[in-house]
């Protein structure tokens, strides 16, 4: 349940800054969550889609790094696209 609540806030961040970076298609995703968040690659693909994003898709190469961070929190590490 909480990792919904991460996913979303993951979402907005992702809309936030490729609107203030004039992103229309993210090619690569690179986040950091804590060791015990099941945020995936897949369940980012997933919360994407399910929200219809034209952002992030299938084209998108997303890495989850997983380390000792705040539990629900995540660091946007490297976002990239045209």
């Amino acid at each position: 349940m909480h990792d919904t609540y991460l996913n979303q806030n993951i979402y907005d961040a992702i809309l936030d800054l490729c609107r203030k970076h004039t992103i229309k298609k993210v090619d690569k995703l690179v986040i950091t969550v804590h060791t015990d968040s099941h945020v995936s690659e897949k369940s980012l693909h997933d919360f994407f889609n399910d929200k219809h994003s034209q952002i992030v898709g299938d084209w998108t190469k997303i890495t989850v790094l997983r380390k000792q961070i705040e539990k629900l929190t995540a660091v946007i590490e490297n976002i990239s696209g045209e």
